[in-house]
């Protein structure tokens, strides 16, 4: 590939979380957007400008391209990124990747999937994550042997009247991939679902207790329905739409030397040879680097250009879809899940249908 040429880059579905990753492609100097496909946009807005319109998605792939941006409504997730892969084209789906964990296996069939599909979980690319992931693998905290998080909002009235989903194929399959990212394959998991907050049919309130293959333990508690400063959101800037809260934070992570809160960074331990009689050292950390929708764009200039094996691929999405499938087996059923046995039974069951 020549160096000097940009990636040209299609976008299929220009809503609000599409037209976001437009604005920031314009800042990534490796990747050139070249045109869209979506018959509901407004074919004069700003952050479209300067793109070709298109009315198939096939004419939209026949615009040599080197990939696309898919953010169309999640059931057309796994069709539309088959439809690409299968043409050769680097996909960047955003989340989830798919509705379900039979949709998923589905799409961990499409060719090059396991190269050329790159799955929109931010937040492994931001900053504070790249911080905290390497002060794991250095041993800064010790031993890891726990992991706590709150993610909670309120959301208004009408923001389920054009998304009448549950917290947790929307915000919690978020969670379940940073956790694993941060402490290993989960293993099994137990859960509570409840509709107490909204009274709707789907779920507005998840708690979990999570079992990693690492012999990491932890708990998560997630819902749509209460104001807090403790969820990813708030604990950031990525999204201006939602303000900035310098008392959130998300995760907790507990090591056997130290702990440390993410996204604020904020790094308890002890001296050496000290134990709990002993006062706290506090420490604020500093993430240097770009936000994580520029890091993201960046890595997929490199996934498309063949540098770079996806951060969130196939495998990682399997991991998700099966922890969030068990979250509702669990729940449903009162036993623990094992995540492995529920991706072993729809790959069975997918192959008796093939």
């Amino acid at each position: 590939m020549n160096p000097e040429r940009k990636l040209r880059v299609g976008l299929i579905g220009a809503g609000f979380i599409g037209r976001t990753h437009v604005r920031i492609a314009k800042s990534v100097p490796t990747i050139e957007m070249v045109g869209f496909l979506d018959p509901m946009a407004e074919a004069d807005h700003a952050d479209l400008a300067g793109l070709r319109r298109h009315g198939t998605l096939d004419g939209l792939l026949a615009d040599k391209l080197d990939g696309v941006i898919v953010a169309v409504p999640d059931d057309l997730h796994v069709v539309t990124a088959t439809h690409c892969l299968e043409r050769g084209i680097a996909v960047f789906l955003e989340k989830p990747a798919a509705r379900t964990l039979d949709e998923c296996i589905a799409l961990s069939r499409a060719p090059m999937v396991g190269s050329r599909l790159l799955v929109g979980h931010q937040r492994r690319h931001h900053p504070a994550t790249r911080l905290a992931k390497s002060l794991i693998e250095q041993g800064q905290l010790g031993r890891l042997i726990g992991i706590g998080g709150v993610f909670a909002v309120k959301k208004d009235d009408k923001y389920f009247v054009q998304r009448p989903r549950g917290v947790g194929l929307v915000n919690l399959i978020h969670d379940l991939d940073l956790v694993q990212h941060l402490c290993g394959r989960l293993d099994h998991v137990s859960a509570a679902v409840s509709h107490r907050g909204r009274g709707a049919r789907e779920e507005d309130t998840i708690a979990l207790t999570m079992e990693f293959e690492t012999g990491v333990i932890g708990s998560f508690i997630a819902t749509d329905s209460s104001p807090s400063p403790w969820g990813w959101d708030q604990a950031t800037t990525e999204l201006p739409s939602i303000p900035y809260d310098a008392a959130g934070t998300t995760y907790s992570l507990l090591g056997t030397t130290a702990s440390l809160s993410i996204p604020d960074l904020k790094l308890s331990r002890h001296r050496a040879g000290e134990a709990w009689h002993h006062p706290l050292q506090h420490e604020t950390l500093k993430a240097a680097g770009a936000d994580a929708y520029a890091n993201q764009l960046h890595h997929f200039a490199d996934v498309m250009a063949g540098r770079a094996s996806p951060l969130v691929g196939i495998t990682e999405a399997l991991a998700t879809q099966a922890a969030l499938e068990a979250v509702f087996v669990s729940a449903r059923e009162g036993r623990r899940v094992s995540t492995q046995a529920l991706i072993d039974a729809a790959r069975r069951s997918a192959s008796h249908i093939h």
